[in-house]
C-alpha cells in the first residue's frame, strides 16, 4: 500500500484513540498461527494500523461512527 497522504492532528488523534480496534480485528477476525511461516502478530497489528490511517483520512464525521467505519474499511 503505497500512498502519500498526511494526517491533520485531529485524524491523529482519531487513530490514537482507535488503536485497540486493530487488536480487535486480529483477534476476532484473523487466526494467527506462530508455527506457519509469514505474518505474525506484530505485523498484521502495523499493516492494522497503517489500514487505520487511510480510515482516519478518508472518514467524513456524520456517516458512521468511526470505529464502524474503520472496521469496514
Amino acid at each position: 500500500m503505497k500512498q502519500n497522504f498526511k494526517l491533520t492532528k485531529d485524524q491523529q488523534t482519531l487513530v490514537e484513540k482507535n488503536l485497540s480496534i486493530v487488536h480487535w480485528v486480529i483477534v476476532n477476525n484473523i487466526h494467527v498461527n506462530p508455527g506457519i511461516c509469514g505474518l505474525e502478530y506484530g505485523d498484521l497489528f502495523q499493516e492494522g494500523c497503517l489500514w487505520l490511517c487511510k480510515a482516519a483520512f478518508t472518514y467524513h464525521a456524520g456517516q458512521a461512527q468511526f470505529s464502524t467505519y474503520a472496521k469496514r474499511l
